[in-house]
């Protein structure tokens, strides 16, 4: 089990126990567009969340001082032009409960998975992020992601065409 500790983060595996403190940033709609899942209303939707990070490369972010899970970060498989998993890439997803947005967290937080990624062999982590969501552009360029292209997509549940940012970032 890689544990990853920053300044102020614990990076670990998700547990049950972490149920009421994702339940509080995963049942806000803004957060759940932005991180590309579905809102969880409810305590069962939460539960099948928490399934969803158990993956080997997705850690819950846990606030030091508080013992508290403030967010989820995800290293997502990529696969190459022949359909075989890439080992050397990944695509970068996270969300964050927004009492702790702009205070440096998930700057932090993805600056430690980079690191890790590097130890791991891994050679570079793409990110997707909204077109309207700044704070997310401005995390991946604090940690030296650059800009890959500008396209559009259908997004959410009802599939609403949208303008993204695709971002990489070589380690």
């Amino acid at each position: 089990m890689d544990k990853i500790s920053t300044k102020r983060l614990l990076l670990r595996k998700v547990s049950l126990k972490d149920l009421t403190d994702i339940f509080e940033y995963a049942s806000n709609q803004r957060v759940a567009q932005a991180g590309g899942f579905l809102c969880c209303q409810t305590k069962q939707a939460v539960l099948k969340f928490i399934r969803q990070l158990a993956t080997s490369q997705s850690w819950v972010l846990e606030e030091r001082k508080k013992a508290k899970v403030i967010g989820n970060l995800c290293l997502y498989e990529t696969v190459n032009s022949q359909a075989a998993p890439n080992r050397e890439k990944r695509l970068l997803g996270y969300a964050l409960n927004p009492s702790f947005q702009n205070q440096g967290y998930m700057t932090e937080a993805v600056a430690g998975i980079v690191d890790w990624a590097a130890n791991q062999g891994i050679k570079r982590v793409d990110a997707i992020v909204s077109w309207n969501n700044l704070a997310s552009q401005r995390v991946l360029e604090k940690n030296g992601f650059e800009i890959q292209g500008i396209f559009k997509a259908p997004w959410g549940s009802n599939l609403v065409i949208q303008k993204f940012i695709a971002f990489y970032k070589a380690i």
